[in-house]
């Protein structure tokens, strides 16, 4: 399993590495901003991306869409990790197809319960993962 952790944040991006690495059997790819995660998700095909939605550069919302305009990486399973929690951006952001919202500050508890959760359904729906 590959998972892609996009975060313009280092200490965010670090401990969530450390947390899906040590939890999870699984390789993990780090991009700190939305064009490097772009050409990863390009490049790797990760099974999962955990997306940051303040970044630089390209933000995750404008990310996402791209993930989803393309038909090669279009059903990958996103979840999203932000501070925001005002309505209207949670609302454009699951109508995009995501597939959970990690809400900031991160806590390993709920970090591994949610990527775990996604990570059992991926693994339920392709006996090849």
């Amino acid at each position: 399993m590959k998972i892609l952790i996009v975060e313009d944040d280092e200490n965010s991006r670090t401990l969530l590495t450390r947390i899906i690495a040590k939890k999870f059997q699984c390789r993990v790819f780090e991009a700190k901003d939305g064009l490097e995660a772009l050409s990863l998700v390009h490049s790797v095909s990760p099974d999962l991306v955990i997306l940051d939605v303040m970044m630089p550069i390209l933000d995750g919302t404008a990310v996402l869409q791209s993930i989803r305009s393309d038909p090669a990486h279009n059903s990958t399973p996103v979840i999203i990790s932000s501070a925001l929690d005002q309505k209207e951006t949670v609302l454009k952001l699951l109508n995009l197809g995501v597939s959970d919202y990690l809400l900031k500050p991160l806590t390993v508890d709920e970090v591994q319960k949610r990527v775990g959760n996604v990570i059992a359904k991926i693994r339920a729906s392709s006996p090849n993962s």
